[in-house]
C-alpha cells in the first residue's frame, strides 16, 4: 500500500520448504518485508527489504536485508535466523531502521539505513522471491514473458498479519535515529518493536 510519512510497517511470518520441513532448499527463497520508491524502472529500482528464508546457504534458516540505490544494491545476510519470527521496517524522517524478534520475544536491531532520496509516499508491504539460481540464468524478456516450469522453486511464505503503525517520534527527542550513539539500540526498541505491535 501506499504510505506518506513516518511509520512502523511489522509483520509475524513464518518461512519454510514447500514440503513444510524445514528451511528453503534453493538458494535466495525468502518472504518479508519491502519499502520501495514508486514508479522505479526495471534497472533503477530503489528499495529497502528484510525477509527470512535461505539467502546463499540453501537448507539454512537466514535474513536477508538490502538496500538499493538506483538499482545497485547493498547485501547482507544474517546466519542462525529461525524459519517464524517478527520483522519490522520502521521509517523516522530519511532513517529507515530494521529490526527482528525471535520467537522467544528477543527484539534487535539489524541495521539502520539513511535514504535521503526516498519521498515522502512509498509503496511498503510484502515480499517473496525463490529459486535466485534459475532466475539469474534466465534473460530478462524471457523471464517477464514466461512462466518459470523449468525451476526449482521451494518457498512458502505465511503472513500471520502485516501491521501499520505511527512510530512514537517523541521518545527520540528530536535526537539523530541514524546514530547509534545518539539513539541506541535499546531505546529504539523500546520506542518501536513490540510497542508497535499494540
Amino acid at each position: 500500500k501506499q504510505v506518506t510519512g513516518d511509520f512502523v510497517v511489522s509483520t509475524h511470518i513464518f518461512v519454510s520448504n514447500r514440503t513444510v520441513t524445514g528451511a528453503p532448499s534453493s538458494s535466495f527463497s525468502l518472504g518479508g518485508l519491502m519499502v520501495r520508491t514508486p514508479n522505479g524502472t526495471r534497472d533503477r529500482e530503489n528499495y529497502i527489504f528484510l525477509s527470512a528464508g535461505s539467502a546463499d546457504m540453501p537448507g539454512t534458516f537466514q535474513i536477508e536485508m538490502k538496500t538499493t540505490l538506483d538499482g545497485v544494491s547493498a547485501l547482507e545476510i544474517v546466519n542462525g535466523a529461525e524459519g517464524e519470527g517478527i520483522l519490522q521496517i520502521a521509517r523516522v524522517g530519511n532513517t529507515f531502521v530494521v529490526l527482528v524478534a525471535d520467537m522467544a520475544g528477543n527484539w534487535y536491531v539489524l541495521n539502520r539505513y539513511v535514504r535521503a532520496d526516498m519521498p515522502a509516499t512509498l509503496q511498503v508491504g510484502m515480499t517473496s522471491y525463490a529459486d535466485w539460481d534459475t532466475v539469474s540464468a534466465t534473460d530478462l524478456a524471457t523471464y517477464d514473458s514466461t512462466r518459470i516450469t523449468w525451476g526449482a522453486p521451494d518457498l512458502v511464505a505465511f503472513y500471520d498479519y502485516v501491521r501499520f503503525r505511527t512510530p512514537n517520534v517523541a521518545a527520540f527527542g528530536g535526537r539523530d535515529v541514524s546514530d547509534p550513539a545518539a539513539v541506541t539500540d535499546l531505546e529504539l526498541i523500546d520506542a518501536l518493536g513490540e510497542s508497535a505491535l499494540r
